[in-house]
């Protein structure tokens, strides 16, 4: 599916959901707040690329910790199936850690953290599960679109502290900033559970997030060697969901 159709659908889903009657049973409302923790594919193939490049090179990766959180409203259709849209604020990126020998068999430290920030709008089908009267669990699994809001790359460590802004272009760059793809496209997967408190449910949200768009830019990375790099990430977040209508 290419993505300007996957994001028609997402578009399309969002309106029925909109459209659905709010004092109907089974309509909820919530948010939610936590943690991103982020990477790209293919590490192994740009560690064997660096190898090539400085092959007294020991290049390590970390994962790279970010915020998630927004606002999202589900509809149970009955108690069992649902659907749910959400509209997140996260920041994905990747932070790789490498020491380089010199000639003279010196070894310098250097840290590049890249971060991007993203405007992301997940529709998820909704499973449940009622465990007793006070705990639920939710399964949840849909795809998403994340819009690129701005970013950052810093390089420290071995007399460096540079700092570089995020441009999203799909041309060859000739300046010193991290050039990237704006949209990402992926599919989410994860498991909600649930504890009945006061009128409403709090949320614990265990995700998954596996994009299927290349975040680089075409443009700077050209040639035999090019392999796309896309976004992972494990989110953990709690949020609390308010649902009213009829009972």
């Amino acid at each position: 599916m290419k993505t300007k159709d996957l994001i028609f659908a997402i578009l399309a889903s969002t309106l029925l959901m909109i459209s659905l009657d709010t004092f109907s049973q089974g309509w909820s409302v919530g948010a939610r707040f936590g943690g991103d923790f982020a990477s790209l594919s293919n590490f192994s193939k740009e560690k064997s690329s660096m190898d090539q490049i400085y092959p007294n090179t020991d290049y390590t990766r970390k994962i790279h910790p970010g915020f998630q959180g927004g606002f999202f409203g589900a509809y149970l259709f009955n108690k069992f199936i649902g659907i749910q849209a959400e509209m997140i604020f996260d920041s994905k990126g990747e932070t790789v850690t490498y020491n380089r020998k010199n000639a003279e068999g010196e070894t310098g430290k250097i840290t590049n953290n890249g971060t991007i920030n993203y405007f992301t709008i997940p529709i998820l089908f909704k499973g449940c599960a009622a465990i007793g009267k006070f705990f639920s669990i939710y399964g949840i699994l849909g795809p998403y679109v994340g819009i690129g809001l701005g970013g950052r790359g810093k390089i420290t460590g071995n007399g460096e502290d540079k700092t570089r802004s995020v441009v999203f272009t799909s041309e060859t760059g000739t300046d010193d900033n991290v050039h990237a793809q704006r949209i990402d496209v992926g599919l989410t997967i994860g498991v909600e559970p649930g504890f009945k408190a006061g009128p409403g449910i709090i949320l614990l949200d265990l995700r998954y997030n596996y994009g299927f768009t290349d975040v680089q830019n075409p443009g700077d990375h050209k040639g035999d060697n090019y392999y796309p790099r896309c976004n992972r990430s494990f989110g953990i977040s709690a949020g609390y969901v308010y649902a009213f209508g009829k009972k």
